[in-house]
């Protein structure tokens, strides 16, 4: 019998040989069985670690080509080819989804490469498809959020130079002056301050001209 499906097989169900030459019990696996068990390793493993389904000894390449069907050795074969051309420096896969090509970008102009099957640009230094007017190191500025950044703080300072921000508590909102005096009044939380030196106007009035900032143009010392 069969010690995985446990059916009643026939000798010739078997295979002659165990699955591997350091195999040390007698083949008790049949052929059907055993070509299951060596596509259901391979779909879970990929090429590495194979094993005899009754024992925990590997598999080589001959086993597999002996025992396993011709779909899964065929597939066995492709990983196997795929994975060698991957450790090759200059080798690169084509990133378009519906090509599967591959090919050597042997003085390759930086790191561009256009796929000789289908034509895909891609970046080779990035593994995505080809940043158009921009090089790699735009792109990495771009991408990496750093434009953004100095983008933000470019606004800021132009913002700076056109208005203020409402120094009432909690507040925080642009205000842009275009005429008139010194005094303002924040349309979103009416909090009154000096233009010049955002000091308080309630304080003002309390204390007097002492309460702006020593270098405004309204301190009592300036006037």
């Amino acid at each position: 019998d069969c010690v995985v499906c446990g059916d009643s097989k026939h000798p010739l169900d078997f295979p002659i040989k165990t699955p591997t030459a350091k195999c040390e019990h007698r083949p008790q696996t049949c052929v059907d069985c055993l070509q299951s068990w060596i596509a259901s390793e391979f779909e879970a493993k990929g090429c590495q670690g194979l094993t005899c389904s009754e024992c925990p000894r590997r598999l080589q390449h001959e086993d597999v080509q002996r025992i396993a069907s011709e779909a899964t050795f065929a597939a066995y074969e492709t990983i196997l080819t795929r994975n060698a051309l991957s450790q090759l420096p200059d080798f690169a896969w084509c990133l378009a989804a519906s090509c599967g090509a591959g090919q050597l970008n042997v003085g390759a102009v930086g790191d561009y490469m256009e796929c000789h099957s289908c034509k895909y640009q891609q970046c080779l230094k990035h593994k995505c498809a080809w940043h158009k007017d921009e090089t790699c190191q735009q792109y990495d500025y771009r991408t990496s959020g750093q434009k953004a950044r100095d983008e933000e703080r470019a606004t800021e300072a132009i913002l700076d130079d056109i208005s203020k921000k409402c120094p009432g508590e909690k507040c925080g909102w642009r205000i842009q002056k275009t005429e008139g005096c010194d005094h303002m009044t924040c349309r979103r939380c009416q909090h009154q301050f000096c233009w010049q030196c955002l000091a308080p106007h309630a304080k003002i009035k309390r204390i007097g001209n002492t309460a702006h900032q020593s270098w405004c143009k309204f301190h009592s010392d300036n006037l």
